[in-house]
């Protein structure tokens, strides 16, 4: 069974932290409303993820998150927060579609499954590793984000 270990991130707002995702080859963003505390005004912050391998981003929402198979009632899979999924079947199976194109000799053990539940949508993303944009470089995908979010 795999293992949810949450991961440290800005706290999102969880009215409506309207995450936009930036994607291209190899390379993930997302931007999204968040809060430092529960009292404090709303703020802008970015994570990106690479590289990226693949991704999903949709159903389920908060409300539907019981549906997901990572879910159990335990409590390790919870609305607004991001989770690392260790073990996880999901890599497995994106491993054995790899073996169709690269030799079994490639390392694929450094892929790591997140997921991610915002309000309206999960983003499950598989990739190498993460960082929290600096101010700077939110602030850039801020303003071409500000383009999509109505």
């Amino acid at each position: 069974m795999p293992k949810l270990v949450e991961i440290p991130v800005p706290q999102m707002e969880t009215g409506a932290p309207l995450p936009v995702l930036f994607a291209e080859d190899g390379r993930t963003a997302v931007v999204y409303w968040a809060r430092t505390t529960p009292d404090a005004p709303l703020i802008k912050a970015a994570v990106e993820f690479e590289p990226v391998s693949l991704m999903k981003f949709g159903y389920p929402n908060d409300e539907g998150i019981r549906s997901h198979s990572l879910f159990d009632m335990d409590g390790d899979l919870w609305p607004y927060a991001m989770y690392e999924a260790l073990d996880s079947p999901w890599i497995e199976e994106h491993i054995r579609n790899l073996r169709v194109t690269y030799s079994s000799d490639t390392d694929f053990s450094n892929i790591r499954h997140f997921i991610w539940i915002f309000h309206d949508s999960t983003l499950e993303i598989l990739c190498r590793g993460f960082r929290v944009l600096s101010e700077e470089e939110t602030a850039n995908l801020d303003r071409l984000a500000s383009q999509w979010v109505r």
